[in-house]
């Protein structure tokens, strides 16, 4: 249950601080996800080799159970992305830990209130980064 709680304790870290880390390569990944031309009420999911660049981005089209997304997104970023009502929503997956949560930090191309935000990704936690990005927990 301990490494459990660092796990957890680590990811948050992990979206907390990641824009202050690296901004230019989060921004980098939402640059790749404009170049897929998602359409209005389009969704797709890309991934590339973690520590590697997003461009150009894979599309994922896998499957997986929660034990094979895990291994998948240790060795993989996973970047989920779509866009709805004019806005582009990229959400690129830092951790995931099944029950406890999928961890991410997330672009809105709109500024979006903390309500706005949890409407759409229920149930989960939300921290504001700055006015487009958010660091994000996911359950499911």
């Amino acid at each position: 249950m301990r490494q459990l709680i660092e796990e957890k304790s680590r990811c948050e870290d992990l979206i907390r601080t990641a824009l202050r880390r690296d901004r230019p390569h989060f921004e980098a990944i939402v640059k790749s996800v404009e170049k897929q031309g998602l359409a209005e009420d389009q969704a797709g999911s890309f991934y590339f080799t973690k520590g590697g660049s997003p461009d150009p981005l894979r599309k994922c089209e896998q499957s997986f159970d929660r034990r094979g997304l895990g291994e998948f997104c240790r060795n993989n970023t996973l970047v989920h992305a779509y866009r709805r009502g004019g806005i582009l929503i990229v959400k690129v997956v830092m951790c995931e830990m099944g029950h406890a949560g999928t961890y991410a930090v997330m672009y809105s191309s709109k500024e979006l209130t903390e309500k706005e935000v949890q409407d759409q990704l229920v149930p989960c936690a939300v921290e504001r980064l700055d006015p487009h990005w958010w660091a994000v927990i996911e359950w499911y």
